[in-house]
């Protein structure tokens, strides 16, 4: 990625970096529910397995 501003700019664009995640209530680590992964129905899986490559 390549950014450009004015200079000028340098002190805002620091403090609101410093500043971006704290009026969005984000954490870290992330809450485990952000990593969740779904799985196919039952019906799905069992299909699958009959198509998997040996």
């Amino acid at each position: 990625m390549i950014f450009a501003m004015p200079y000028g700019w340098t002190d805002k664009i620091i403090e609101g970096l410093e500043n971006a995640g704290r009026g969005a209530n984000t954490s870290y680590p992330p809450p485990p529910f952000l990593m969740f992964s779904p799985r196919f129905p039952k019906q799905y899986r069992e299909i699958a397995e009959k198509f998997k490559p040996v």
